[in-house]
C-alpha cells in the first residue's frame, strides 16, 4: 500500500484551533512548547461562512473537507468518521469537517530529507520542521523552487497501523508557543498528514484540487 504525504497548495482560508479557544489535552505534550497538544472534541473555527470548496487548509494549518466529500469516503469506506467543526457559539457547522488522524507515526529515518529545521524546541525537538525552499525573484523572473519533502520509514513503522488510512507524523512543521509572549500567540505545530492510496484515488476521482501528493518511502 503507498502512503502520501498531503499539502494544500492555496491560500489558507478561515481560522481554527488555538485563536478560537479549541480545547487541548496535554498529557502527552512537550512542557516546554506545547507540541504534541491532542485537540480534545470539536475543532473550533472562525471565518468559514464564505466558504465553498471540499479541501482546504485554515490559516492555523488545520485541514478541512467537505460535507459532500465525507459522504464519499464515508459511501466507500464503512466504518471511517470525522468530527464536524464548530464556530464560535458552539453551533455545529454540518458542512465541515476536521481531517485528523488518530495514529501517530514514529519518527522518520534521519537520511529523511526535504525539510530545514529552524528554532527548534530543544526539550522535544518534534517542531521547528519547514519545508526547504529556494526564494526566486519575481523581478528576474526566478521561480521560488520548495524541494519535495522525501519522508523515509522502515516497515515495521507501518504494520500495527497498516489498515489506517490518514495518520499524522511525529514531527510538526512550524513553530509552538505554549504562552503568548510579546509577538508570539498560543500555537501548536501540527504534524504533516500522511494519507493511503485509498485516500488519494477517491481524491482523484472526486477532483479534488489544491492539493500536492508526496511520496512516502517505506523500507
Amino acid at each position: 500500500m503507498h502512503h502520501y504525504i498531503i499539502q494544500y497548495t492555496n491560500r489558507p482560508l478561515g481560522e481554527s484551533g488555538e485563536p478560537c479557544k479549541s480545547e487541548y489535552d496535554f498529557s502527552s505534550a512537550c512542557n516546554t512548547c506545547g507540541t504534541g497538544a491532542v485537540l480534545t472534541g470539536n475543532l473550533r473555527v472562525k471565518g468559514f461562512s464564505k466558504i465553498k470548496k471540499d479541501f482546504f487548509e485554515t490559516l492555523d494549518g488545520d485541514y478541512i473537507i467537505s460535507k459532500r466529500l465525507y459522504g464519499k469516503i464515508r459511501d466507500s469506506f464503512k466504518g471511517f468518521t470525522l468530527l464536524n467543526v464548530i464556530d464560535m457559539r458552539n453551533k455545529v457547522l454540518v458542512d465541515y469537517y476536521h481531517l485528523t488522524a488518530k495514529n501517530v507515526l514514529p519518527r522518520f529515518q534521519q537520511k529523511s530529507n526535504g525539510f530545514v529545521i529552524e528554532k527548534q524546541c530543544h526539550d522535544c525537538k518534534r517542531n521547528g520542521y519547514f519545508n526547504h525552499a529556494i526564494i526566486g525573484d519575481i523581478k528576474q523572473n526566478i521561480p521560488t523552487i520548495v524541494s519535495p519533502l522525501n519522508f523515509i520509514y522502515k516497515k515495521c513503522d507501518f504494520e500495527s497501523i497498516e489498515n489506517s488510512m490518514i495518520l499524522e507524523t511525529w514531527e510538526c512543521a512550524g513553530l509552538s508557543n505554549k504562552i503568548a509572549k510579546g509577538n508570539f500567540v498560543i500555537r501548536y505545530a501540527r504534524p504533516w498528514i500522511i494519507v493511503n492510496q485509498q485516500i488519494r484515488d477517491l481524491f482523484d476521482q472526486e477532483k479534488i484540487s489544491n492539493i500536492e501528493y508526496e511520496n512516502v518511502l517505506i523500507e
